[in-house]
């Protein structure tokens, strides 16, 4: 009976599959059971039974094989394991890595007959590379040292080692350089903190393999040419003891040579469980931080603001527009909950931010216009989400601190611990050409319509923090215009499908620059609908949709010039009315909601759903009551 998706297995399912796991697991380390229960074996008993039991316990063996036969003990032997292996797996992954990450990543001349001498040393039979390598360490006299096994690892020697981790980052995509770049990486650091990052304790682990093969290879060698192992203070080569036996004409005892064999996987043992510790105790660290309970049910819901700037109301299907420029909000909005009757208390920019990073009036923080920054002291969005443990991103525009072009100093950045923005985003930059700043004040110019690359910032600033709760303030310009030109600049190819389509009707009959604006202003809204979208689907890819909260508004709408000599600042529909509407955790089918909302009423809703609670100091009201009545 095939196991449908969605069902739970059945009992006898999982017993079957249980006892056929066990099974093949114990056929998978029954030479290592073997090997253990050989160790308590007369010679005669060894060789003369296939039982997997003794008939009669040698109990001696380990403490003879410890001893050992020859000069030095396999405690010696064991303690020296470290001084060879720990510098020559180091080198083998970092002269490994940066070869492969050459051949994956970059273009330079031979590069593909390089590669393909690489190969053939892969193919060739070890004996002819081992026995070269062998007569220069004997002629360089390394023979009774640990460099044979060191200086080849500095030189990346191991090509199957080499050819692995080609492969493996031919398989990442390129789109992960190309934004480490954008965050600020030059090579080495992508490779390092990007790349290497991606296979967590899998370099160390596996360049361990290349030099316990390399080391029994060249012990053999030392063996043909009468050379005693034991410098070498390696504990897989232990087992070689028994030639000491046969070339004195003794008989070894075979129980003590199985039992330093049982012993001689120790080192990779302790090595492995050393990182898979590690890993565990970093996963228990993410699990903790991200707020799940181990089986990946999150008890924090994420929050991401999609912000915009003087949007309109009515550009939206759901609030009339037949150009059906917002399809993602549409279908999103009414997935969730929308926020039908939403104004702002504030039709100015700055203003209306205060109040929404705040949940205060501007009387009450004192942004009552444009340059007034937040004061410092002042309890932020971020600040909340920051006292219950999620890690908080602001990218785009600010507008809270009034140092326009430079760059906004820490102490003014409302409490975000991740920073990409500028204070002033219309006067740093242009559609084409967007300017922000990094955590250090470091000028960042990330590629593409400025839309476009502050969603590529907040799409890595999501995966990047995938693992924990995340607070996003995601801030755009659009569709603000452009103030130095007083234009509304559409992405390439949009603006041209709005020329004289449809004008609400108070433009209509007001005039204003609606004529001239609207296409290159729906434009803009086309865009940043298309934006929302791409960031809906990082969501569902990364598996984060079902417990992500995402809330979409504008600060204020614009008149065109219709009520006075600019684009806003009156108390008109077109200037107070924003469309707003919210989805995920605790929104899902809320449908439309009729009653009056503020913005005021926006700060206060995430966190009531994120279980954090309203301040006191907020003086709007969470809209969870009304989505849940």
């Amino acid at each position: 009976m095939m196991l449908q998706y969605g069902k739970e297995p059945s009992m006898a399912y999982r017993l079957t599959k249980n006892i056929v796991l066990t099974v093949f697991g114990l056929l998978m380390i029954y030479p290592l059971i073997w090997l253990f229960f050989s160790s308590f074996k007369t010679n005669a008993d060894l060789f003369g039974s296939l039982d997997l039991l003794p008939e009669t316990f040698v109990w001696d063996a380990y403490g003879k094989g410890w001893a050992g036969t020859g000069q030095y003990s396999y405690g010696t032997f064991f303690s020296n394991t470290p001084l060879m292996v720990v510098p020559t797996v180091v080198f083998t992954v970092l002269s490994s890595a940066i070869v492969a990450y050459g051949f994956a990543r970059f273009q330079f001349p031979l590069k593909n007959p390089l590669f393909a001498l690489m190969i053939s040393t892969l193919m060739l039979p070890q004996a002819v590379i081992i026995i070269p390598r062998y007569l220069i360490f004997k002629n360089l006299g390394w023979l009774d040292s640990y460099l044979p096994f060191v200086v080849p690892a500095i030189f990346a020697c191991y090509p199957f080692f080499v050819f692995m981790l080609v492969q493996f980052f031919r398989g990442l995509p390129r789109e992960l350089d190309e934004s480490a770049v954008v965050d600020g990486c030059n090579p080495f650091t992508i490779l390092t903190r990007i790349l290497l990052a991606a296979l967590q304790a899998g370099p160390v682990l596996g360049g361990h393999l290349p030099v316990h093969l390399d080391v029994e290879r060249l012990l053999q060698l030392a063996h043909l040419h009468q050379q005693r192992e034991e410098v070498y203070g390696f504990a897989g080569a232990a087992d070689d003891h028994r030639f000491h036996g046969r070339n004195s004409g003794l008989e070894p005892d075979y129980g003590d040579v199985r039992a330093r064999d049982s012993a001689a996987p120790l080192d990779l043992f302790l090595l492995s469980a050393l990182f898979c510790r590690r890993d565990r105790h970093d996963r228990d660290q993410r699990i903790e931080e991200a707020g799940t309970d181990g089986k990946g049910a999150r008890r924090k819901p994420n929050v991401i603001v999609f912000f915009t700037d003087q949007q309109r109301w009515d550009t939206t299907g759901l609030h009339g527009n037949p150009l059906g420029l917002t399809p993602h909000f549409d279908r999103w909005a009414a997935e969730g909950t929308h926020l039908y009757n939403t104004f702002t208390c504030q039709p100015v920019c700055g203003p209306a931010r205060s109040c929404l990073q705040t949940g205060q009036y501007a009387t009450t923080t004192g942004c009552t216009h444009n340059g007034v920054p937040l004061p410092a002291d002042s309890r932020t969005l971020a600040h909340y989400f920051n006292d219950h443990g999620y890690e908080t991103g602001y990218i785009g525009k600010w507008h809270l601190a009034a140092t326009r072009t430079e760059p906004v100093p820490e102490a003014l950045r409302g409490g975000y611990k991740y920073w990409l923005a500028a204070d002033s985003l219309e006067h740093t930059s242009d559609a084409y050409n967007a300017v922000l700043y990094d955590n250090d004040n470091n000028r960042v110019k990330p590629p593409g319509y400025r839309v476009d690359a502050l969603t590529d910032a907040a799409i890595r600033f999501v995966d990047r923090n995938q693992a924990r709760p995340f607070f996003l303030f995601l801030s755009f310009l659009e569709p603000h215009h452009q103030n130095r030109r007083d234009d509304y600049p559409a992405p390439y190819s949009h603006e041209e499908r709005y020329v004289s389509r449809y004008t609400p009707p108070d433009l209509a009959s007001l005039g204003g620059t609606s004529h001239q604006h609207l296409p290159g202003y729906y434009g803009m809204v086309r865009r940043l609908d298309e934006a929302l979208g791409r960031l809906m689907d990082a969501l569902i890819s990364l598996n984060l949709a079902e417990e992500t909260i995402v809330l979409f508004t504008s600060d204020h709408g614009r008149h065109f010039k219709t009520r006075n000599g600019e684009y806003k600042r009156s108390c008109h529909d077109s200037s107070i009315r924003i469309p707003a509407a919210i989805w995920g955790p605790g929104f899902r089918g809320g449908g439309r909601i009729t009653e009056l909302v503020s913005l005021l009423d926006l700060p206060p809703t995430p966190l009531d759903a994120a279980g954090i609670g309203v301040p006191e100091a907020m003086q709007g009201r969470s809209l969870l009551p009304l989505v849940q009545r």
